[in-house]
């Protein structure tokens, strides 16, 4: 993982996008991190792992798809671990969730869509699993992070994202994250006027 966040992912992020902004709480926690996260594209993960290096320092870990890991075997390398959806082994990835954030070394990240789905949603909804993380882990905390891309005249985009940190306890989470993802468009859309 070292080698993947340290070389190649500060790499492509400088190759591909003309700036990366981070608004909000952007500290180290003593705690192990819950990030919950809306999955617009193929580089919502690279946006944290990047954070991660930067600010938090925490050993980085995300759920994704079997299909699609066995598609990007090298996603290993960067703490990446497989569910299958709809099937009872998926409670095995979800225990195997929990106990990586009974470690306050650790970072999760994942995804409640638990897809790729087009930013201009005005609605994320959330997969099952998520509460069943969040009930056996009352210790962590949760940042709730939306990540949106924008190229306007540049041949390269620029990266927002937004975090925001609350208690695994704070329910329903779904309502949380979609109000804090409202608030981030909304905020996004105040930062262009002022420019």
């Amino acid at each position: 993982m070292d080698w993947f966040a340290r070389g190649y992912v500060p790499l492509i992020i400088r190759r591909n996008f003309s700036s990366i902004h981070f608004h909000g709480e952007v500290k180290q926690r003593p705690q192990s991190l819950l990030v919950l996260s809306n999955h617009a594209g193929w580089w919502d993960p690279f946006f944290i792992i990047y954070a991660n290096l930067r600010y938090f320092r925490k050993r980085y870990h995300v759920m994704m798809l079997e299909e699609e890991l066995k598609a990007r075997p090298l996603l290993r390398q960067a703490g990446a671990y497989s569910v299958k959806k709809n099937t009872r082994e998926a409670v095995i990835s979800l225990d195997y969730t929990v106990e990586l954030l009974r470690d306050r070394r650790n970072l999760v990240e994942l995804f409640p869509q638990g897809k790729i789905e087009s930013p201009l949603l005005e609605t994320i909804r959330f997969q099952r699993g998520i509460d069943y993380v969040l009930e056996r882990s009352p210790d962590c905390a949760v940042m709730l992070v939306a990540c949106f891309t924008e190229y306007f005249s540049r041949r390269k985009p620029e990266a927002h994202v937004f975090l925001h940190t609350i208690s695994p306890t704070d329910n329903p989470m779904a309502e949380k994250y979609n109000h804090f993802y409202h608030a981030s468009r909304q905020q996004l859309i105040a930062l262009h006027k002022t420019r």
